[in-house]
């Protein structure tokens, strides 16, 4: 079988069991978007083997009196089955909460890092004003301006150049 199209029709064969091949969905996420696309088997099940989960759209108004409602229906179809049930929202933010763990300790460490980076820079432009103390004062006696001691001070290169 090299295309979708030739799949649909034939039968496979799934844990012991004879299945036809009545569609093909193209590949999407059931986990993490950082795993790789897995082989997936979506099946209608048997009145006979009653189904792992069922999905349920439910209005969120009365939660309590909707779950109790949906627990004695299931009691009913499915007697000693237990009746567990979650909410997608709920799975899904478990499933990427190290994720959003990482992402905030990867944000601290940034912000770390930064703030350390102008520490070495204030201490940096500190170390050259304290170096040329006596040129800053001499410079100023003779009429310099502010901006243009700052100026000189911004970039030493061009005043290594101007000596």
């Amino acid at each position: 079988m090299g295309t979708p199209a030739e799949a649909v029709g034939t039968d496979i064969n799934f844990w012991g069991e004879r299945l036809k091949v009545v569609g093909v969905v193209k590949n999407f996420h059931q986990q993490s978007p950082k795993l790789t696309f897995e082989p997936l088997v979506m099946r209608v099940h048997s009145a006979s083997t009653p189904p792992n989960y069922l999905s349920l759209n439910i209005e969120g108004g009365n939660l309590p009196e909707t779950l109790g409602a949906i627990q004695g229906k299931w009691n009913v179809i499915f007697p000693g089955n237990p009746f567990e049930y979650f909410f997608p929202d709920e799975h899904f933010e478990k499933q990427y909460a190290a994720d959003l763990r990482f992402g905030k300790v990867f944000g601290v460490f940034a912000l770390l890092a930064i703030f350390v980076s102008c520490l070495g820079l204030f201490a940096l432009a500190a170390y050259v004003t304290r170096v040329r103390t006596k040129e800053i004062g001499i410079r100023k006696v003779l009429g310099a301006s502010v901006a243009g001691i700052t100026g000189l001070l911004a970039n030493p290169v061009k005043s290594l150049r101007s000596e």
